[in-house]
């Protein structure tokens, strides 16, 4: 199992992401950065809860 911290960037979190669960995803994350309701914290705790999701498959 990977450890969490290393995520390097956004950017290489959402081509892992498109890599391993497909366009779906990248389309919410991206829906999501576009939102001015989600927060930075917000889109953080998303990455790193799909990120946890992401090494419990793995």
């Amino acid at each position: 199992m990977r450890k969490i911290n290393d995520l390097t960037s956004w950017e290489d979190f959402e081509k892992k992401l498109l890599k391993r669960k497909g366009y779906k995803e990248l389309a919410e994350l991206e829906n999501m950065e576009s939102s001015p309701t989600i927060s930075l914290l917000e889109r953080i705790s998303i990455a790193l809860g799909s990120k946890l999701y992401i090494s419990f498959q793995a």
